[in-house]
């Protein structure tokens, strides 16, 4: 794994007018963040409101620029469908604890979906909505397994560094991920799952 880059970033890559149209567009009612494949409310994991929202214009968007970050991660995955996206709100004192986007089995053979059958989250996509200076914390952190001279741990990637209105980060959705707690103001983040078949 260490042939790999996590994450791929593209600051700014998206326009102050689509984030805003993002937040507008039409979309599910605000409510508490869930977490696994059951959906299940869990406060000391998740602490913060979704709601979820879907749309071409959106997607095709986005999408290029997925598929650059998967070159350029070296990744290289077969990606060719995306779920609804999400709309997160972090208020101060809410956060997301250490999980990974991938669920533990792919979806059923007879999903209703017919884009969704026998297929998995491959990469995950964030993009910020909010302007820097209008929140405090809300940083992303990333870890990966490593390994070197006989002792297996973990190399954690801080970004913490504040991300302005229309920046992309992307990584794979195996990749376990916290967001850290808000401090100040409130901080919205657009976030997506591009899916494929399994990786065997």
């Amino acid at each position: 794994m260490n042939h790999i880059k996590v994450p791929v970033i593209f600051e700014k890559a998206l326009d102050e007018k689509f984030c805003k149209k993002i937040l507008k567009a039409p979309s599910t009612s605000l409510a508490k963040g869930q977490i696994g494949e059951n959906n299940k409310i869990d406060e000391n994991i998740r602490k913060a409101k979704t709601r979820f929202l879907s749309g071409d214009w959106m997607y095709q968007k986005i999408n290029p620029f997925l598929q650059e970050a998967n070159k350029k991660g070296d990744w290289n995955f077969n990606v060719n469908w995306f779920e609804p996206a999400q709309i997160t709100q972090y208020q101060k004192g809410e956060f997301y604890n250490w999980h990974t986007d991938e669920h533990e089995s792919p979806y059923p053979a007879n999903h209703p979906n017919k884009n969704y059958r026998n297929k998995i989250r491959k990469i995950s996509c964030t993009l910020q909505l909010s302007k820097a200076a209008t929140y405090e914390g809300g940083s992303l952190h990333l870890t990966l397994p490593a390994c070197r001279e006989g002792q297996v741990g973990l190399k954690k990637i801080k970004l913490n560094k504040p991300m302005d209105i229309g920046t992309l980060i992307f990584f794979p959705s195996f990749v376990a991920h916290q967001v850290n707690p808000i401090t100040r103001g409130t901080r919205h983040a657009l976030v997506l799952w591009g899916l494929g078949p399994p990786y065997a």
